[in-house]
């Protein structure tokens, strides 16, 4: 399996909270307890602690549901739980509530 560089970053630009960028790496997980916290954004209530993780493999990343309660969708297409589909840039993620637009790194 490829194993992305360290310091190969994605970025969420946030579109429900104006102005919040968060910074991501292959094997972190989003959520109120995870690795990228959101705890702090205004609607993170509706997000699981551990609500979805990224990964990159090959030069392509994924995005991998693991909440089963506060869903994860891509392109308004619900991801089912525990199961990754592959984002690209300018791709749409929505976690709980919470809205972003992937950019992966150039």
């Amino acid at each position: 399996m490829d194993s992305p560089s360290e310091d190969t970053h994605a970025i969420l630009e946030c579109t429900s909270e104006p102005g919040v960028t968060l910074s991501v790496q292959a094997g972190d997980v989003i959520g109120r307890a995870g690795d990228v916290d959101v705890s702090s954004l205004s609607d993170a209530k509706y997000m699981s602690r551990r609500h979805a993780r990224f990964h990159s493999r090959r030069d392509k990343w994924y995005v991998e549901n693991l909440s089963t309660k506060s869903f994860t969708y891509v392109n308004g297409k619900q991801v089912e739980p525990n199961t990754e589909v592959e984002i690209q840039t300018g791709d749409r993620l929505t976690f709980g509530i919470i809205r972003c637009t992937f950019k992966a790194p150039a």
